[in-house]
């Protein structure tokens, strides 16, 4: 049996969906962090797809940035800073 409901925690996903016209049937207080809002989206065709692909596209993200921060602690190999200091005297 299909579920008439999609439960989404994400605002930012909650949005997305609005925008691509999903109706919303409620929104309350998360039942265990009251500061946080639950929205309750009605379950139509197509729907399941975007959540995942959000999902998915989080999770590229997160791989992202984890790499981002990893290239950003490490030294810089000493061949490009030549390079750039050579550089910049020819200026």
């Amino acid at each position: 049996m299909t579920k008439k409901t999609q439960i989404i925690f994400s605002p930012q996903l909650a949005r997305q969906l609005l925008k691509e016209n999903y109706h919303i049937i409620d929104i309350q207080p998360n039942s265990t962090n009251p500061e946080r809002t639950v929205f309750f989206f009605k379950n139509e065709e197509g729907l399941e797809s975007i959540i995942n692909k959000y999902q998915q596209d989080q999770q590229l993200n997160k791989i992202n940035r984890t790499n981002n921060k990893k290239q950003a602690t490490e030294p810089q190999h000493k061949s490009n800073t030549f390079k750039r200091e050579r550089l910049e005297s020819e200026w």
